[in-house]
Order: C-alpha cells, then sequence, then structure tokens
C-alpha cells in the first residue's frame, strides 16, 4: 500500500504520491467514479503540457490548481496524514489504475473540473466544453472550435 512520507515536504514526494493526495483532498468523500475521474483529469493535463506544466509534479503543484496544496486551504495540515483516513485505499486504487490505464477516461479527455453547482468564471471559456458530470464534478475538456 502507498504510504506518504511525514519526513519530506510536499515538493519532495514521488509523483504518484502527490496524484494520490490530490484524489484524496479533491475527491475522498465523492464516489470511487468520481476518485478515477478527478485522477483522469490531472493526468490528462500531464499529457498535454501547457503553462500549467509539462510533468505530473508540475502540473500538481502549480500554485492555484488543486486547492489541497494552497497554504491557506483548510486541509492542507491534513495531508500528510491523508494515508491513514479511510478513504485512502480506494484513493490509491483509482491513482493506480488510472496510471495504467486498465480504466478508461470516464471524463472524455477533461483538463479541468470543478465540484459544486457554483460556476466558476473561468468554466464559461468556449476554449472549455463540458464532456461529463461524475458525483459532485464536472469535468471539462478543450473546445477546438
Amino acid at each position: 500500500m502507498l504510504t506518504i512520507n511525514k519526513t519530506l515536504a510536499y515538493e519532495d514526494q514521488p509523483a504518484i504520491t502527490l496524484l494520490t493526495m490530490a484524489v484524496w483532498g479533491e475527491a475522498r468523500g465523492q464516489s470511487y467514479g468520481a476518485k478515477l475521474a478527478v485522477a483522469h483529469t490531472i493526468i490528462n493535463r500531464a499529457n498535454k503540457p501547457c503553462w500549467w506544466g509539462r510533468t505530473l509534479k508540475q502540473v500538481l503543484l502549480k500554485p492555484y490548481q488543486f486547492s489541497i496544496f494552497n497554504k491557506d486551504d483548510v486541509n492542507y495540515g491534513k495531508l500528510l496524514y491523508a494515508d491513514e483516513c479511510k478513504a485512502w485505499p480506494a484513493c490509491v486504487d483509482a491513482v493506480q489504475k488510472a496510471l495504467v490505464s486498465r480504466e478508461v477516461d470516464p471524463t472524455k479527455g477533461a483538463t479541468h473540473f470543478f465540484s459544486g453547482s457554483r460556476l466558476p468564471s473561468w468554466a464559461t471559456s468556449p476554449k472549455l466544453k463540458v464532456t461529463r458530470r461524475v458525483g459532485g464534478f464536472t469535468f471539462l475538456a478543450p473546445s477546438f472550435r
């Protein structure tokens, strides 16, 4: 089972650990399908290098992209102990399956997502289209019109 090395700073954690931490932080209370979709969305970003980074680690640690890594996020301090949470094994499983493509990408290529019913301003861009809704998340992919 994947565990977090509590002696390392976030930026020094392996990419797979950071990805699992992000899925835990963003979707731990959601269904397995939502966890898998969040994992795929982050991987999709890394596979489409842009301003958000060129590697999985850069994408994950880009400031203000994934709230769990923002120092002012209410859950930031809990992150090093995520592997002690009962939701952690499902997050690990979702990440592992997404990384080795044993599960089809349920987001249809999404590179963005948001939760809740409040539409963020960035989500109204004509450059993005909604691809799927899973659990409490809406997933968006680049629109090439």
